[in-house]
């Protein structure tokens, strides 16, 4: 079961991976929908097409990371009442110059979710702590992601431009790709 305080139904209960996963290996997501039936796809962002849908029951769900190339992924997961897409890092087996960083500790800092059960959402912007490891509220998607990440990845992908993926937590943490190790970085 997901970490936090759910009210409503499967907006609230998507929780994807907070570092890029390599194409091909396994990656997990964690669902709460309510132990209700629901589906699941994944589409690369800027692409319209997506993997024919799954229908699950359990909280947690395997994937290989699609794709050959890095980029950002969204899994959407619909029930008969919601729906809601959280994205997720797949980084290419072949190594790149340019490293494109998420801001998954701001993702996750700027999430409306309450941590701590005290009834308030857990925001950094009001001073409050919140944890990293959690699900994504509303439609899953990260405030600013719509309008600010999801369109500078399409744009790289569209036009050709070839990059290492990674997130601040796993640069933190010392997994993945290195800042020293490319000629320029997108934060």
């Amino acid at each position: 079961r997901s970490a936090g305080v759910l009210i409503g139904g499967l907006s609230d209960g998507v929780r994807p991976p907070n570092v890029a996963t390599r194409a091909g290996d396994e990656v997990e997501f964690f669902v709460d929908a309510r132990r209700k039936p629901w589906t699941w796809s994944v589409r690369r962002v800027g692409s319209p097409s997506a993997t024919p849908s799954r229908r699950k029951t359990s909280a947690r769900v395997r994937l290989h990371a699609p794709g050959r190339e890095s980029g950002v992924y969204l899994m959407q997961v619909r029930t008969a009442t919601h729906t809601a897409s959280v994205p997720f890092a797949v980084q290419s087996a072949k190594r790149h110059r340019v490293l494109v960083v998420l801001p998954v500790m701001t993702w996750q800092g700027r999430n409306s979710l309450d941590d701590d059960g005290d009834g308030l959402p857990n925001l950094l912007d009001d001073g409050v702590g919140a944890k990293l490891f959690r699900v994504y509220t509303g439609d899953g998607l990260p405030a600013g992601f719509a309008t600010r990440d999801a369109p500078l990845l399409a744009w790289l992908d569209r036009n050709g431009h070839r990059y290492d993926i990674t997130t601040d937590v796993a640069l933190a943490a010392n997994r993945g790709p290195r800042l020293e190790d490319h000629r320029g970085v997108i934060l």
